[in-house]
């Protein structure tokens, strides 16, 4: 039975939904910074990725992978996105490249052809035919731009973490690679949309809006309470 949002989370939504057009906001512009000296032995020559890397490159990227090359490029930028300055992110990224017999370009495309089948059978495909350290918080960021955002919403620790100081309860292990639990989480997303504010426009109205608005609220809850924002 899918998980049905709390009274409190709904109205949370509604809330952030109201600010989130007031103060103009797009979320397909998030940008990610990453250390351009870190990464650089990991991008093949010619690659031209943006510093930072927004949400709306990252879709875009992703929308032309037809050849190999350009798939590896794509899987590459929405690490890139993810793990933005982290250092240990280009190394993870190579061990993922080394467990993957047929490339991480083939693999990328791979994923891209599952998604003929849905938008959750592009996570469905990753679970099933995993890359070292590709865990599910990343491979729910995979599905999440090759799906173009349709239907695939990003499950990571933050909003886990905000569903379960909602709910009262923890609902959705991130750490937990698991396709029932991602369809139960797509549902609930599905239903907090129906609860934003009717001003967001028809083009912001996504699984990935609802993700982005429990994501900044949580990441805020370490602020002093002057200095949140979404």
């Amino acid at each position: 039975m899918a998980t049905v949002p709390s009274d409190d989370a709904c109205v949370r939504i509604k809330e952030l939904s109201e600010v989130y057009v007031a103060r103009g906001g797009d979320y397909l512009t998030q940008p990610s910074w990453w250390d351009t000296e870190n990464w650089s032995r990991h991008l093949h020559p010619g690659w031209i990725l943006p510093n930072p890397i927004t949400r709306n490159d990252v879709f875009a990227i992703a929308n032309e992978a037809k050849t190999v090359d350009d798939a590896e490029k794509a899987f590459v930028a929405v690490m890139l996105w993810g793990y933005g300055q982290t250092g240990y992110g280009p190394h993870r990224v190579e061990l993922m490249r080394k467990s993957r017999r047929e490339g991480l370009g083939q693999y990328m495309l791979n994923i891209i052809k599952a998604t003929e089948d849905g938008p959750v059978a592009a996570y469905r495909y990753i679970a099933n035919n995993r890359a070292t350290k590709l865990g599910p918080s990343y491979g729910s960021k995979v599905a999440y731009f090759v799906t173009q955002g349709e239907g695939s919403p990003i499950l990571d620790s933050l909003v886990a973490r905000w569903v379960r100081n909602h709910e009262g309860k923890w609902v959705f292990n991130p750490n937990k690679w698991s396709t029932p639990q991602y369809l139960d989480f797509q549902s609930y997303c599905q239903e907090l949309l129906d609860r934003v504010s009717s001003e967001v426009p028809e083009h912001h109205r996504t699984l990935g809006l609802v993700e982005y608005l429990m994501f900044i609220d949580q990441a805020a809850t370490a602020l002093p309470k002057w200095a949140r924002t979404i």
